[in-house]
């Protein structure tokens, strides 16, 4: 940086040349001497800008022909594979729910024949036994009494063998089964991940789980056996020395 110039400019001169230039506590005596340092400077300052700007369009190229491409295609990828998982998924839900809805008509079509065949049955009955009805009110207007006997004994006999002399029983109508979100959710859970490998990565997890439970058992298993022993050698020294002090040794 050019720091403070001092010129003195002759008196009997009408030029603009200077006589002395002092610049850093070096006297020059003439201008040329200075303006060509200065053009230097300015030079080596143009060159470390062009550096500057060479490298920020460097940066810009990069940026715009690269990063910026990249972050692009990447939010790309990341939504469309939002997307294609949320389809899948929706395809998973959509299946269960027909599924479900399958099971509920199946349900309802099966109930509401047994129910449709016992009303029929049951309107059959009722049929037939409105028809003994009244034949057995017309036999009661008969004033013969052997004629009455006879057309009563008939009836009643026809009657009595038919099957409108029983009433039909319902057969066991079951309820639907209450529905359960917890085990909606689980089948759809269940079936995802089947189809896109979560389950997988569980049962590794539960295996490493259950070998990490039986190692812990068996230390557990091995260090008891190891007390035992020990015990029991210590069992055994005090049994001998009791032996020992018995027997005067």
């Amino acid at each position: 940086m050019i720091q403070e110039q001092k010129l003195v400019y002759s008196q009997h001169r009408k030029s603009n040349e200077c006589i002395t230039l002092e610049h850093n506590g070096h006297v020059f005596k003439g201008i040329k001497d200075i303006a060509d340092i200065a053009r230097k400077t300015v030079s080596e300052a143009i060159c470390k800008l062009k550096t500057k700007q060479q490298s920020s369009t460097r940066a810009k190229e990069v940026i715009s022909s690269s990063k910026m491409v990249k972050i692009q295609n990447d939010t790309t990828k990341f939504i469309s594979e939002v997307h294609c998982l949320s389809l899948s998924l929706k395809e998973i839900i959509e299946e269960v729910v027909k599924n479900e809805a399958t099971y509920a008509d199946d349900f309802l079509e099966l109930e509401k024949n047994k129910m449709e065949c016992f009303l029929e049955t049951l309107n059959k009955s009722v049929d037939a036994r409105d028809y003994i009805i009244n034949k057995l009110e017309n036999t009661l207007l008969e004033t013969h009494d052997v004629t009455f006997y006879f057309n009563q004994e008939k009836i009643l006999r026809e009657f009595h063998g038919s099957e409108s002399d029983d009433i039909p029983i319902l057969e066991d109508i079951k309820d639907l089964q209450q529905f359960v979100s917890e085990d909606f959710i689980a089948k759809i859970v269940e079936k995802i991940q089947i189809k896109h490998g979560i389950r997988s990565i569980q049962r590794k997890d539960i295996q490493t789980e259950q070998l990490s439970e039986r190692l812990k058992q068996e230390e557990i298993s091995h260090t008891q056996t190891k007390e035992t022993m020990i015990e029991e050698r210590q069992n055994s020294k005090r049994m001998y020395k009791i032996f020992l002090i018995t027997n005067g040794f």
